[in-house]
């Protein structure tokens, strides 16, 4: 499936506030239906759930680089299939990670953020405590990732 048939969307990124909001990552759909159908179910039909869902990002060059990009993948947990993948700035992935953080350590949440799939098959909503940041090279950034307390990788 093309990068460039996903739009992203950070909402509820205002982190100077003393009541955070959860931040959201939305990603819409604006491809032909019938290669978007049945991305978000299991293998019997049945919708994928939260815990089904992982989200990472893929730097394709150094996080120092003023021009940083890469690949935020959302991928299915069950058999490791892509779902989606889109190319975005490094800087507005490693801020609502940052947002993400904040929020979930003053609101006591373990869910840090709401990833949002907005598509012909439906509209999903998954609460995520989980994003992991890997760099050009394939090494896991664990100070730019989100990475709940108690889980070891």
């Amino acid at each position: 499936m093309r990068r460039d048939y996903f739009g992203v969307s950070f909402t509820n990124l205002d982190d100077e506030t003393s009541e955070p909001q959860q931040p959201t990552l939305s990603i819409s759909y604006t491809g032909p239906r019938e290669k978007f159908s049945g991305w978000l179910n299991q293998a019997d039909g049945t919708p994928l759930a939260a815990a089904d869902v992982d989200v990472s990002f893929r730097l394709k060059r150094p996080i120092e680089a003023d021009d940083s990009k890469g690949v935020l993948a959302v991928t299915n947990r069950t058999n490791g299939e892509f779902i989606l993948e889109v190319n975005l700035k490094t800087r507005d992935v490693l801020r609502f990670i940052r947002v993400a953080r904040r929020y979930g350590n003053l609101a006591d949440d373990e869910k840090h953020y709401t990833l949002h799939l907005d598509g012909p098959a439906g509209d999903v909503a998954f609460e995520k405590a989980t994003f992991l940041v890997y760099s050009h090279t394939g090494e896991l950034l664990h100070q730019h990732s989100l990475i709940p307390s108690g889980v070891e990788l």
